[in-house]
């Protein structure tokens, strides 16, 4: 095993971080034009997650540690049980992608979870019992196999009950988030990853079984605005990219949500490949979310991945490549996502406000709103008004460290980011010493010297 790691650490070593990740020197200047993230009044404990690929292996991360936070459950398309790969980068592109040379072991990952409980790393398992959790599988995914979310469903029926766990798990359904807004056929594996599997609407399905029955999916022009804001302030160190993400994320302010409306709020991650940087708005206009918001009180925080040193394709930190501590409430990654979550709930859940939720600095949300539009024709300028434009991400790919459907630049291992085995394949290589070097204590122990 010890040539193939050298041979694929030679693949990978091109992907460095992007220019402007400035390590240990000069501070990295600011590029996005965004706002600190509003805060409005939001439903105690009504906070779900959802995920596709790299994002669900995250969403199942940030449930389990943060169960007490997300009382309204999981959504999951094509992830796997928490911390499946154990700070192995091996283990993710293998045991957690493709279920070989073994499916996950569900006991060790239960034995795991609940140690890390006990000792405080992450919240009480008994949090669990009742939340939702919706899965979902396609028989077609040659990505993240179905034997991984098979494991999956097996972790989740350990600590949740069983009405409240839902496992749709027999559609010929490629790689991807399913909406009926997606641009891809149903078993297609290829950018931006969005696919529709009529008459399959799962956001109706997920978002129902977490926040009660909906109101009508909206049909139309979408009522709400996207708004950017600053990702760097929910950092320590004040720097995303330095973290794999980028220095803007996204919320869709619903206008059910304006005027000082008690809401929800579904924090939605995408995959690797499938960040804004890389699919321009496609995951923002079509994952069937916003249609949904807009009726039923919903708002939607979209934050987004970079490329990074060891992480050229922007997945989230679900194997350790930026922290030994990524599956634990005190993860980065983790913990930057669930202030996120904090922030834009803080709102006063008193009547009157007027025009928009304050921002944590005390001015307007809405300077920084402009009208959405339809999915694909937001019709807004760059950098200026909506982060959403109809005719590219409005980043151009330097920005991006990558396009999308071409070969990974600077690798020169011919692969491209449409029919990866594994979009995670290279990000993940590059860290195997890394990760190994720096894996928990609890992990070296059970596993030796090796």
């Amino acid at each position: 095993m010890r040539w193939v790691a050298v041979g694929l650490w030679a693949c990978a070593a091109g992907c460095a971080a992007p220019p402007d990740t400035l390590r240990g020197g000069q501070p990295r200047a600011r590029r996005g034009l965004s706002v600190p993230l509003p805060a409005y009044p939001v439903e105690p404990g009504a906070v779900a997650v959802a995920g596709i690929s790299a994002g669900g292996f995250l969403a199942v991360q940030l449930h389990v540690a943060y169960s007490a936070t997300f009382q309204r459950g999981a959504a999951v398309f094509a992830g796997g049980p928490y911390d499946c790969a154990e700070g192995g980068a091996l283990a993710a592109v293998t045991t957690c992608a493709q279920g070989l040379p073994q499916a996950p072991d569900v006991a060790a990952l239960i034995q795991r979870t609940d140690a890390r409980a006990a000792s405080g790393d992450i919240d009480p398992t008994a949090h669990l019992a009742g939340e939702p959790v919706w899965l979902w599988s396609g028989t077609l995914d040659t990505t993240v196999r179905p034997a991984v979310m098979d494991a999956l469903f097996a972790y989740y029926q350990h600590y949740v009950t069983a009405a409240a766990v839902t496992y749709e798990h027999t559609t010929a359904a490629g790689h991807g988030w399913v909406s009926p807004s997606g641009p891809n056929l149903c078993a297609a594996t290829v950018t931006p990853f969005v696919n529709d599997c009529p008459p399959a609407d799962p956001e109706a399905a997920f978002l129902g079984q977490s926040f009660g029955p909906l109101s009508p999916r909206n049909s139309g022009a979408l009522a709400g605005s996207f708004q950017a804001f600053d990702q760097n302030e929910f950092f320590d160190d004040q720097d995303a990219p330095a973290h794999g993400l980028a220095d803007d994320g996204y919320l869709y302010v619903p206008s059910s949500c304006v005027g000082g409306q008690v809401c929800r709020v579904l924090l939605a991650l995408h995959g690797c490949l499938q960040a804004r940087g890389q699919v321009g708005d496609a995951f923002l206009q079509t994952s069937g979310l916003a249609e949904w918001a807009d009726g039923n009180r919903l708002l939607l925080l979209f934050p987004q991945g970079a490329p990074s040193a060891g992480n050229p394709n922007a997945c989230w930190d679900w194997w350790g490549y930026d922290d030994p501590s990524y599956a634990t409430k005190a993860g980065r990654q983790m913990l930057a996502l669930k202030r996120m979550v904090d922030r834009v709930s803080s709102g006063a859940t008193d009547a009157g406000q007027d025009g928009g939720a304050a921002t944590a600095d005390g001015g307007s949300a809405d300077g920084g709103i402009a009208d959405a539009g339809p999915a694909g024709d937001a019709g807004a300028a760059d950098d200026g008004g909506s982060p959403v434009d109809s005719g590219s991400s409005g980043l151009d790919e330097s920005d991006a460290g990558l396009g999308s459907g071409g070969p990974v630049p600077g690798c020169g291992c011919g692969l491209t980011s449409e029919g990866l085995p594994w979009a995670t394949f290279l990000s993940a290589l590059p860290v195997i010493a890394r990760v190994r070097r720096h894996r928990a204590p609890e992990a070296r122990l059970r596993r030796g010297s090796h």
